[in-house]
């Protein structure tokens, strides 16, 4: 599970750097028509999507394997980015071919890292002995 989360961690940062750094930035992809629209705006949200990309890179890949509370970070994030693109499905502001994959594909990276949480966090009670003493011998090693 490590090394599958490892992977969605990774594919969660392609994303952010290609859609979201250079889309915003150089207005160029699927977010290049409202990048365009909005330059101020766009700078100011690639600018929080490289924040976003060096909390990933630096701060819960490297921490999540020993406390996997981490990959509840980019969870909630993505959470409201998810919230924001079923809105905007719904509203019907974008059409449905450029609204429809975004809220899939947050939705998808939303459960994966909330189903990698809950695994990690499941295996990591069972690994912690039950049996120890405050000595720290355990079974029939501790009555001798």
């Amino acid at each position: 599970m490590k090394r599958f989360m490892q992977v969605i961690l990774g594919i969660n940062v392609a994303l952010v750097a290609v859609v979201d750094l250079l889309g915003y930035t150089f207005h160029v992809g699927p977010v290049g028509r409202v990048a365009a629209a909005e330059p101020i705006v766009s700078r100011q949200y690639a600018a929080v999507a490289l924040g976003y990309a060096v909390i990933l890179v630096f701060v819960v890949w490297q921490r999540f394997a020993r406390d996997p509370a981490w990959l509840l970070v980019p969870a909630i994030i993505l959470s409201a980015l998810w919230l924001d693109a079923v809105y905007e499905l719904a509203a019907g502001a974008l059409p449905v071919s450029e609204a429809l994959p975004p809220t899939i594909i947050r939705l998808v990276l939303v459960a994966c890292f909330v189903s990698g949480y809950v695994l990690l966090r499941r295996r990591g009670q069972d690994l912690v002995p039950t049996t120890a003493n405050a000595t720290g011998s355990t079974g029939a090693a501790a009555t001798s």
